[in-house]
């Protein structure tokens, strides 16, 4: 409940529109200048992907061949790999373990999971009910996806570096680190 009252604060300015000024307005009313600093960011940030991406070519190059004349220090490397993967495994199994030696703590768990998801559930139908009564800040969000959706199709190397990054945090949201 604390959640859904703090996001209904947040969004209490947009709804009643009182004595607020709306920030999709603002950004609208400088679009037109903005719109030349955008693809400056974009350009800059499109260089140094590219900086990065040749940085990052070269250290693999660097590491594959240290490692190729350090065997030792390959063999360790792999030593470690392995120890951390049969780590994962056993706390795997132990947790698993530890659940089914504690019902109460498993149920615990799946109450704390399930309200979550009620809340989550209650958010999504909040923020659909208020784009029903705001199609401005909905077209908005739309238009924003779109750009979004074709900036990637014109990069689609780093529209596989971001789906990887998205699959590679397994029960973490985007922008939710070391959760």
């Amino acid at each position: 409940m604390k959640a859904t009252l703090r996001n209904s604060i947040r969004v209490l300015p947009l709804i009643l529109g009182i004595g607020f000024a709306s920030p999709l307005a603002a950004q609208d009313q400088a679009k037109e200048g903005a719109a030349p600093d955008r693809e400056a960011r974009q350009q800059r940030f499109l260089d140094r992907q590219d900086d990065l991406a040749a940085q990052i070519e070269m250290r693999r190059e660097e590491r594959e061949k240290y490692l190729a004349e350090h065997p030792e220090v390959a063999k360790r490397l792999e030593e470690i790999k392995t120890e951390r993967e049969a780590q994962r495994e056993e706390l795997k199994a132990l947790r698993e373990q530890y659940l089914a030696d504690n019902p109460e703590i498993k149920e615990q768990i799946e109450k704390r999971k399930a309200e979550r998801e009620a809340r989550m559930a209650e958010r999504k139908a909040e923020r659909d009910a208020f784009l029903a009564n705001n199609p401005e800040i909905a077209a908005r969000i739309e238009e924003r996806r779109a750009e979004r959706e074709q900036f990637l199709s014109e990069h689609p190397d780093l529209a596989d570096r971001l789906q990887q990054r998205r699959q590679g945090r397994p029960g973490r949201g985007p922008g939710r680190p070391g959760r």
